[in-house]
């Protein structure tokens, strides 16, 4: 991960807002949702994973630090759709946001930059995209590693700590969710937003662990 040295006061991390108060951003979901760290339901999991990408990516373009741009183009009867991103200044990103920001220069393809950012296949790439941001959420203090009391069978599966939610800190960052809520409705108001949605839609789930079964030769 390379490293990030901010120059000016940081607010908590976009990504971190997007999982402490998802039901702000998103409509509420039912079974198989990811829930709200401190309740008040759950949301879409597929829904999160992108938001906790676009959300940092949404806030950086409305402070002209960033540049979205999707163009079409076609080829015979199939259209094709490009979104380039250009980060002109990444100064206060942090954690896994900086690294998100350095994937996306090096290729400056929406899709490629997410892609390499998460790396390898996974078995739940959803869980993996939003579970970054939560272990931001350690770091700035709204999630703590405490004891998960499993037995020792349970233990060696699961771990014996699990992450649980310091919802008074969460509430503390309520104001920086309500700024970032204006910034999500007009960017997702954008006459591109689908098209940037699914590039990174598409991106997640290409990284999902596959069994094309037994191998012969």
């Amino acid at each position: 991960m390379p490293d990030a040295t901010p120059v000016e006061v940081a607010t908590t991390p976009a990504q971190v807002v997007a999982v402490t108060h998802p039901l702000k951003f998103l409509p509420p979901a039912g079974h198989g949702a990811w829930p709200s760290p401190c309740g008040g339901g759950g949301v879409k999991r597929e829904d999160l994973a992108v938001l906790t990408v676009l959300l940092p990516l949404a806030d950086l373009r409305q402070q002209g630090k960033l540049d979205i741009n999707v163009s079409k183009s076609k080829k015979l009867f199939v259209t094709f759709t490009s979104v380039k991103v250009s980060v002109k200044d990444a100064t206060g990103a942090t954690g896994r946001t900086a690294a998100l920001l350095e994937a996306i220069k090096q290729r400056e393809d929406l899709d490629s930059g997410v892609g390499k950012w998460l790396g390898g296949d996974y078995q739940d790439p959803w869980a993996e995209t939003f579970g970054r941001a939560v272990l931001d959420g350690v770091d700035a203090g709204c999630w703590q590693w405490v004891d998960a009391h499993r037995n020792v069978v349970a233990a060696l599966f699961k771990g014996d700590k699990t992450l649980q939610p310091q919802c008074d800190k969460i509430a503390t960052i309520e104001p920086e969710a309500d700024r970032l809520v204006a910034v999500w409705r007009q960017f997702s108001a954008g006459a591109d937003f689908k098209d940037i949605h699914s590039k990174v839609e598409h991106a997640i789930r290409s990284h999902t662990e596959t069994d094309d079964g037994p191998d012969f030769d």
